[in-house]
């Protein structure tokens, strides 16, 4: 998934840096007046996260960065075992809704909940989300989602009545 993020950011000319696992544990992401070093840090499906990077990453959220978290990221430990939640569940405002690492369900269909400028652009009603799943093809019935259950989280859209994409301040 990160790699489809670094072709649209190079395809576009947005200037990114790749931020190690090292580097967040070490505090990389604040600079030394304690302020965000990045605007934002994305995270998609990266699911292993040691716990020595836990409080830096929240310390980064504190000082004002954002965190954009996709799919699994944050539920194994970095030996695979399952955290049982995400490592960052109440800053997320959302949990696992199952405890195992077979928490994956189907989503077909992308519900605007609320008009929010993460999807002004999208159009409101019920879409049909079809996403390639092999070498660019269009596989019926396999788009597949973390599925998760709101705790305090703004849900922006659903996929049937399960939160698909939320924020948190």
């Amino acid at each position: 998934i990160y790699q489809a993020l670094e072709e649209a950011l190079q395809s576009d000319g947005t200037p990114y840096v790749e931020v190690t696992d090292a580097d967040i544990a070490s505090g990389a992401l604040l600079l030394s007046d304690g302020t965000p070093r990045y605007p934002i840090v994305f995270s998609l499906a990266s699911e292993a996260i040691n716990n020595n990077e836990v409080a830096p990453l929240r310390s980064y959220v504190n000082a004002g960065g954002t965190l954009f978290v996709g799919s699994s990221a944050f539920t194994r430990n970095p030996d695979g075992t399952a955290r049982g939640n995400f490592a960052l569940s109440s800053e997320m405002g959302v949990r696992m809704a199952s405890s195992s690492l077979d928490n994956w369900i189907e989503s077909r269909d992308f519900i605007k909940v609320m008009d929010h400028r993460l999807i002004a652009h999208v159009p409101s009603g019920v879409l049909s989300w079809l996403m390639a799943w092999a070498k660019g093809v269009y596989v019926p019935g396999a788009n597949y989602m973390w599925h998760v259950q709101n705790i305090d989280a703004q849900v922006l859209a659903n996929v049937a009545s399960d939160p698909l994409l939320t924020t948190k301040n």
